[in-house]
């Protein structure tokens, strides 16, 4: 159950409230009785629940001590998709009055943290939220584990609460997305070998190379980020370059969200993206031994300095062969302020 990770951690106070809508983990604050049916022991006598006989419990009424006559580790196994990206939050305070207080959590085979706390002088819980970016899934099911077995067994410590696992979005919500058609999925790609040569589609222009190119999957399940069609930046032999006019507001901050596959069985897969005059990034990846796209998500926020902003994808600095560096799903993400 291996994992790749790219995570950002995000040290919240206390009262600030966890997001329960779309929450993939069951009884996250074990507030359900039955617990053991949600939660499962992997080392350590029983999971012990308290009701605050010790210190307040973070969200609702109950909480998880890690050392229930012995260092425990208890665990849930996730329905995910692979490739996609998860938002994990949970809630960690060391028992009142006590030095020892260890946490460590795993996504997958993957350690995220190991935590450790002294609660000496407390008189109450000291609950502080830990929240874990973009958690990526390579498989469909993934293990959330918890467990203070660095810890001295001593019956008392390590408590938990309000655990949240989100599914990340990869675009924007419904008709806020400044970039048109940013799947490539109109018009149609009506060529028999699936392939069109164009100088423009429907929002996207070419500024460098002979022709832009559009793939479109016709042979059953899509290889496409989302929906069928996507572009591929290597086109007719020659290195290619496509934009976009964005509206932007000065001093406004956006997000960027676009999908990248390197061409299967192709080693050599540049991308640079381009917001304005700014390099936002060179990526570069190999196929070699993929049998079918294989998409990674990058999310940028950026800041506009004009009412236009250009936004541009390129292979420029790729040996020209005809092979290489797709792109799909591409989103621009207007910052909402309150009026």
């Amino acid at each position: 159950m291996s994992v790749l990770l790219v995570f950002t951690f995000l040290n919240i106070s206390p009262s600030s409230a966890i997001a329960a809508e779309s929450n993939l983990v069951v009884n996250g604050s074990f507030e359900n009785p039955e617990v053991t049916k949600d939660w499962k022991l992997a080392q350590g006598p029983s999971i012990e629940v308290q009701t605050g006989n010790a210190g307040k419990p973070y969200d609702g009424q109950k909480l998880v001590e890690l050392d229930s006559y012995a260092v425990t580790k208890i665990y849930q196994d996730i329905p995910t998709e692979v490739g996609k990206t998860y938002t994990l939050t949970f809630a960690f305070s060391p028992r009142p009055d006590v030095t020892d207080n260890k946490l460590n959590v795993y996504w997958g085979d993957t350690s995220l943290v190991q935590l450790s706390k002294s609660g000496s002088g407390l008189s109450d819980t000291k609950w502080e939220v830990y929240t874990y970016k973009n958690l990526k899934a390579t498989s469909t099911t993934t293990r959330l584990s918890f467990d203070n077995l660095n810890e001295k067994s001593d019956s008392v410590g390590s408590y938990i609460d309000a655990i949240s696992l989100v599914a990340n979005l990869s675009g924007c919500a419904a008709n806020t997305n400044l970039v048109e058609n940013g799947s490539f999925e109109t018009p149609e790609v009506e060529s028999p070998t699936g392939v069109d040569f164009v100088r423009s589609f429907n929002g996207w222009n070419l500024s460098k190379g002979y022709l832009m190119e559009v793939d479109r999957d016709i042979f059953g399940a899509s290889n496409a980020k989302d929906g069928k069609q996507y572009v591929e930046l290597d086109s007719l032999d020659q290195v290619t370059q496509i934009y976009q006019d964005i509206p932007t507001e000065a001093g406004q901050t956006y997000k960027l969200n676009f999908a990248f596959s390197p061409r299967p069985d192709v080693s050599e897969n540049k991308l640079n993206v381009r917001w304005g005059e700014t390099l936002v990034c060179q990526e570069e990846k190999s196929g070699e031994g993929l049998t079918k796209n294989e998409w990674d998500v990058y999310t940028y926020d950026l800041e506009a300095t004009s009412a236009t902003t250009r936004l541009s994808f390129d292979n420029l600095n790729e040996t020209p062969d005809s092979l290489g560096t797709y792109i799909d799903e591409i989103s621009v993400c207007g910052e909402t302020t309150s009026p």
